[in-house]
């Protein structure tokens, strides 16, 4: 689930519901994945990944025929549209970058599942964990790069409010306090 705090939604989500709903976590621990296709399937963010899987790699194996590659594409390609469409709207930039960040992940994962008996027969675990964030962090700044080089433009745009709301000091509570409470200002340290 990631955190304790994820099982108690879910429990209380069942309980709640009498058993009839049921929580997804949105996490499985995204650190323990080995490979890249574990990463996206089964490691981060579920929710989208149960999304993309049921409207676009699922319909397209069972009714278009497609390989199993070419349905992870078209699922990729779809999610680096959604991530597209949040860099341009947020940043008026970046859509080739964010579609590309998503769609790069197909051929390496293609590539894992083609060689998937050596490597896990002779690389050891902690290998394989190397590559896998070797490869996703180097492949990283194509989409994440985007927030970083906007940021500075979205604060202009957006700028927070950056006023720290006045807080009465101690001698100020002190005076409140003892005229609330009817005692006499001489006995005041403040």
């Amino acid at each position: 689930m990631g955190t304790w705090i994820m099982d108690i939604q879910c429990v209380a989500v069942s309980l709640l519901s009498a058993g009839r709903l049921e929580m997804l976590p949105m996490h499985n621990y995204p650190l323990l994945a080995l490979s890249i296709g574990e990463l996206w399937s089964i490691r981060y963010n579920l929710l989208i990944h149960t999304l993309l899987k049921e409207t676009i790699y699922i319909p397209l194996r069972r009714y278009g025929n497609y390989s199993v590659v070419s349905a992870s594409l078209a699922a990729f390609a779809m999610s680096g549209v959604l991530h597209s469409w949040v860099a341009y709207v947020t940043f008026g930039q970046g859509i080739v970058r964010a579609c590309a960040f998503f769609v790069i992940q197909v051929p390496w994962i293609a590539m894992e599942q083609s060689y998937a008996k050596e490597v896990k027969m002779f690389l050891p675990k902690m290998v394989r964990w190397v590559l896998t964030f070797g490869f996703f962090f180097a492949t990283l700044p194509l989409y994440a790069g985007l927030f970083v080089d906007g940021y500075p433009k979205w604060l202009e745009n957006n700028n927070p409010s950056l006023s720290v709301p006045k807080v009465p000091i101690l001698g100020e509570v002190s005076q409140f306090l003892m005229t609330a409470f009817g005692i006499d200002s001489q006995y005041s340290r403040f």
